[in-house]
């Protein structure tokens, strides 16, 4: 069984080192700041990072503007968190293209700051730093087992399928027929259509080639989507939601008794939830459909994970929950 969960937030850099700046740095030229050319550091070249830049560069007609990123490449959660089918959320690198070829702003990868080059220097040779970077742990749950082999992170699972240098060598067990998503938001039912998606779809998707690879020889074919909160509470949007239910072969099953007793509060929501419960509501409630599905997803809510059952050598066998 494949379990998967999500990240926190950031955590604080620690462990900087001058090495940069001394062996790395000695063909950049830093000028002295003054009130008509500000200079100003971006730490991170993800969309915060760009569309900060984006920001500096348009109100102060002479700002200079340096982003430093620890991956040889820009783009950040763009171009290693979007999932491999939704191309049209990756036109936003056009944007950040066009912040990158104006003259008064740089790009630097391979630097990671943390390891590199200290906080405290940046601040010496820069009129302000700005920390734009994502998350750099895993949200943990706190509960038995979760240790175990067979449990991933989605971060570190999503920068799998998208090729993201540090987590190539992932290689998810996906050699059983269930696994389980803690978490019901769009990144949750991002990994459950990586999961259930033909190969035949994935093969029109700018997907790492060792994910293909993998995906293509799973043998999943059963996924739980788990959720402490109940259908009213779900945080993924209709799109995610539609993509799901519309997978060839795949069945979309919603437990009945979760949804009849909110079908009457449908017309008093908002416009953008009562669209998402409103299709919740008629997929849960149709008749049961006779057509024979070679995978199946459900949603489970109010329920919260309590313990990660394992083996004697501590691979993850089931998971144990409580119902609200």
């Amino acid at each position: 069984m494949l379990r998967i969960f999500f990240p926190k937030s950031p955590e604080t850099l620690t462990g900087l080192s001058d090495l940069f700046f001394k062996r790395s740095c000695r063909n950049i030229r830093f000028v002295s700041t003054n009130s008509s050319q500000p200079r100003i550091c971006i730490i991170g070249s993800g969309p915060a990072g760009f569309y900060t830049a984006q920001f500096i560069l348009k109100r102060h007609n002479g700002a200079l503007v340096d982003i430093f990123e620890k991956l040889p490449v820009p783009f950040g959660l763009v171009r290693y968190g979007v999932a491999p089918d939704h191309p049209e959320v990756k036109n936003a690198t056009n944007t950040f293209e066009e912040t990158a070829r104006n003259p008064r702003c740089r790009f630097f990868g391979n630097v990671n700051v943390g390891q590199d080059i200290k906080a405290e220097e940046l601040r010496k040779f820069y009129d302000g730093v700005v920390f734009a970077y994502g998350a750099d742990d895993d949200k943990t749950l706190g509960i038995p087992g979760e240790k175990s082999k067979g449990v991933q992170p989605a971060r570190t699972f999503v920068g799998w399928y998208n090729g993201l240098p540090a987590h190539v060598d992932l290689a998810p067990n996906l050699d059983c027929e269930k696994a389980v998503i803690i978490g019901q938001g769009n990144v949750a039912l991002d990994v459950a259509r990586m999961l259930l998606a033909p190969s035949e779809l994935l093969q029109k998707t700018d997907i790492s080639s060792h994910a293909l690879k993998s995906l293509g020889d799973s043998k999943i074919k059963h996924i739980h989507i788990i959720g402490r909160r109940g259908p009213l509470d779900i945080s993924f949007t209709i799109k995610e939601l539609r993509e799901l239910i519309r997978l060839n072969g795949v069945k979309s099953y919603f437990h009945r008794n979760d949804f009849t007793h909110i079908q009457s509060l449908i017309p008093e929501l908002p416009r953008q939830k009562r669209r998402l419960i409103d299709l919740m509501c008629k997929t849960a409630l149709k008749p049961n459909d006779e057509t024979l599905f070679s995978k199946q997803w459900e949603l489970n809510f109010l329920r919260s994970p309590v313990q990660i059952l394992t083996d004697a050598d501590n691979h993850v066998r089931g998971i144990k929950v409580e119902k609200k």
